[in-house]
Parts: C-alpha cells; sequence; structure tokens
C-alpha cells in the first residue's frame, strides 16, 4: 500500500524543493549560504551591511548592454523616466542574477570578492541541480509507503531556505499536502519590492 505527499507552492516566489536521499550533503551545501548571506531580505543576503551604496548604477560588465542595476526601492519614477527617455527596465530575480550573471558582474553589483561570488553560484547551482522547481500555485507530490516520514529542504528565488520533516498520508490512495507558508516558516510569502533588481538596459533600435 502506497500514499502521497504534496507540498503546495501558494507563496508568490518560485521555490525549489528536494526529498532525496543525499539530504545531509544537499543541505551542508546550502548551509554555506548561511555564512554568505547573513539577512532575512534579497540585498541584505549578501552581508550584514547588505548592498553597498557604490552598487547604486553599478555598470555591468558584458550583462544589460551597458545596462544598470539598481535596488527597487523608491525607484518607482526613476523606472518611468528611464523608459520615457528610451531605456528599458526588467525586473530580476536574485536567483535569476545569481545564477545567470558572471562571477565578475556579482561582485562588483554586490561589493564582494570574485571568490566569493564563485562559491554563491557553486551554492546555489548545486542546490538548484538537485532540486524540482515549483512555479507559484503549483505543487510537487511525492509517492511512499503509508505516513513515511521524510526531510524535505526548500530554497526560494530570494534565496531564503528552510527544511521540515514531512509525511505521506496515512491511508492508502490518500494525499497530504503541505503548504509552503504554513509549513516552510522561514520563505517570505509575498513579493517585496527589495526582493528583485532593477536592470537597466537601452532600447533596441
Amino acid at each position: 500500500m502506497s500514499s502521497k505527499c504534496s507540498i503546495l507552492n501558494d507563496t508568490e516566489h518560485d521555490v525549489w524543493v528536494n526529498h532525496g536521499i543525499n539530504r545531509a550533503a544537499l543541505w551542508g551545501t546550502l548551509g554555506g549560504l548561511g555564512v554568505v548571506f547573513a539577512g532575512p531580505g534579497g540585498f541584505a543576503l549578501f552581508g550584514a551591511a547588505g548592498i553597498g551604496a557604490g552598487a547604486v548604477g553599478a555598470i555591468l560588465d558584458g550583462h544589460g548592454e551597458g545596462g544598470a542595476v539598481i535596488p527597487t526601492e523608491d525607484t518607482t519614477d526613476r523606472v518611468t523616466a528611464d523608459i520615457i527617455a528610451g531605456r528599458t527596465a526588467t525586473r530580476v530575480s536574485l536567483a535569476a542574477a545569481v545564477t545567470k550573471w558572471r562571477a565578475k558582474v556579482l561582485s562588483q553589483v554586490f561589493e564582494v570578492t570574485e571568490k566569493k561570488a564563485k562559491k554563491i553560484k557553486e551554492h546555489v547551482a548545486n542546490f538548484q541541480s538537485r532540486a524540482k522547481l515549483i512555479k507559484p500555485g503549483k505543487r510537487f507530490t511525492f509517492r511512499g509507503t503509508l505516513s513515511l516520514t521524510m526531510t524535505v529542504c526548500v530554497m526560494n528565488d530570494v534565496l531564503q531556505k528552510d527544511k521540515q520533516a514531512v509525511w505521506t498520508g496515512a491511508l492508502h490512495g490518500s494525499t497530504k499536502t503541505y503548504r509552503i507558508s504554513k509549513h516552510f516558516k522561514k520563505l517570505d510569502v509575498k513579493m517585496k519590492p527589495e526582493h528583485q533588481l532593477i536592470v537597466y538596459s537601452p532600447k533596441s533600435k
């Protein structure tokens, strides 16, 4: 007999979920982020001081066609003005920036060493490669024996992480559902302005 366990992403963030066999090694990798990232919010994750003042308007080397990255806080008027001036403004999640941008770019934007930027990229990529991506409103379901307990590790696009024990259903064919918002308290539910970066770039001619 068997039953299922389902992880429902009822947040506004992308969430990566893992319930693999080698959880200790996986969590050890993610645990490294606790040293590199020291804060609850997006920019604060890169250090106690958060994103440095010098990062505002930092030029991207090889990304955004000469665009600039600035925090999203208090930038509504500036975004509008730049679009009118013939530039485009694209919002990028912290996870997307870490995985897609080169270490050199990350080190400049977030004012960390290139060595530390490479370590950040490795930590995030390692977790994502072993996890299942759950988009907002979607769920990840797996099957097991009745009342099987497992440890599930999660990480969202703000690089917040959590791990909790979950169980499959107690009855044959049943499904026990866990909501990210209720069971994984260390992950934010709502998308906040500081959770994203704005990348400016010239409009295509």
